[in-house]
């Protein structure tokens, strides 16, 4: 007989049906090679229906490897994601949230109730959490029943290093500012709200007085200095959105030396009515859990003068290949590159097979954000990878040199 095109590769218990005939596929083999033999053609019918069940199943099996693919690559997210996490973050934030917002560490170890952080309403008592709560914190001398302790850059906690030293930074406004509104009940002097737009830039003397020269540096912490030149991006707090700039002063490396610059401050008048924020910011490193704490202590001061703290506490493992989970982790990582760079090729495929109509389903748009999304996903790994080798090696650099 001559051949048929018909590709039979199905299993014995397959039914072929149709409106007039129900056979058994060993049924239906045996009537075609008789057919064959015979010289004659198969029942078009039946190989209709044998050719849709046929697509059918291709079809369905497509759509269970499509799924199954997804799946594993949603798995594989997890694990990226959550292999990194590590039990013993929220016992760092506690002990940060204790030294430095609530002050509990220094009311069980001086039997001494601090300033809290979430208490500081006015100037005075940002001066008062600085001097009693915050500069301890930074600087630990002594252990808890008073002998003196060599902190080699370790906080209170004795465990966490301090990176790279604490920044203080505030956010003006520019002074008798004419934006706000005027009233009969006004005075002649009027203090508006904070707004990126009506930012105080200018350089000064100490204590604010006006400055002859209208070029930077001058003294630090009476100067402005823009967010790239710190380091920094745009912060929201509670009331405002912040520009990532002010006038910052790095505090000193020891705890008298600190001291003394918050007593200059203090008598210079550096937080005063045209203050709109004043922000503490530094970095600690636990090196027995690794684990970074990024630290931000914010009080925002509205034009009536009452003052809103507003912290932020992120605790991270910037390196997890030195855990127990680092294969875990790893393997993870490849595998996600894996079924990126697949999805990708695949989606191309489909992209250069379709031409305009792939963007005309609301699915492909899904899939090209979730790949864009992957993509800028393995750059942010390669950067932080990058930098947190520059870290590293600043860090053991800055040991050596001190040892």
């Amino acid at each position: 007989g001559g051949d048929t095109g018909v590709d039979i590769s199905y299993h014995e218990d397959d039914v072929l049906s149709d409106t007039n005939t129900t056979i058994s596929y060993r049924e239906f083999k045996k009537a075609f090679r008789r057919s064959a033999l015979s010289g004659l053609r198969p029942d078009e019918s039946q190989l209709i229906v044998l050719r849709e069940k046929g697509l059918k199943r291709v079809r369905n099996w497509r759509a269970v490897a499509e799924v199954t693919s997804y799946l594993m690559f949603l798995l594989v997210i997890l694990l990226m994601v959550y292999g990194e996490q590590d039990s013993n973050s929220y016992n760092i934030t506690r002990s940060i949230n204790n030294t430095f917002i609530t002050g509990d560490y220094y009311t069980t170890t001086n039997n001494n109730p601090q300033k809290p952080f979430h208490q500081v309403s006015s100037h005075d008592d940002y001066w008062e959490w600085m001097t009693t709560v915050l500069i301890p914190g930074l600087y630990t001398t002594t252990w808890y029943n008073g002998a003196s302790y060599n902190s080699h850059g370790t906080i209170a906690d004795k465990t966490s290093y301090l990176l790279g030293g604490a920044r203080i930074r505030q956010m003006r406004v520019k002074p008798n500012d004419t934006s706000c509104v005027k009233t009969s009940l006004s005075t002649t002097r009027c203090y508006t709200e904070y707004s990126p737009f009506d930012e105080d830039t200018t350089p000064y003397l100490p204590g604010w007085l006006p400055s002859s020269v209208a070029t930077t540096p001058g003294e630090e912490g009476w100067y402005y200095k823009h967010a790239v030149g710190l380091d920094d991006v745009p912060y929201l707090g509670d009331k405002y959105l912040y520009t990532g700039g002010g006038y910052s002063l790095n505090l000193p490396a020891t705890e008298s030396q600190c001291n003394s610059m918050v007593d200059n401050l203090t008598q210079l008048h550096w937080l005063d009515e045209h203050t709109r924020a004043v922000a503490v910011e530094f970095t600690v490193y636990n090196s027995h859990l690794n684990i970074y704490t990024v630290v931000t202590l914010l009080v925002e001061f509205l034009p009536v003068g009452t003052g809103y703290p507003h912290y932020d506490i992120q605790t991270m493992t910037l390196n997890p290949f030195v855990s127990t989970l680092s294969i875990l982790v790893l393997i993870s990582r490849m595998l996600f590159l894996f079924y990126t760079i697949y999805f990708t090729v695949v989606e191309v495929r489909k992209i250069y097979k379709l031409r305009k109509a792939y963007f005309k389903r609301f699915w492909n748009w899904v899939t090209v954000a979730i790949l864009l999304l992957s993509w800028t996903a393995l750059s942010f790994f390669i950067s932080m990878s990058i930098l947190l080798a520059q870290v590293n090696n600043a860090r053991r650099h800055s040991a050596a040199g001190s040892g």
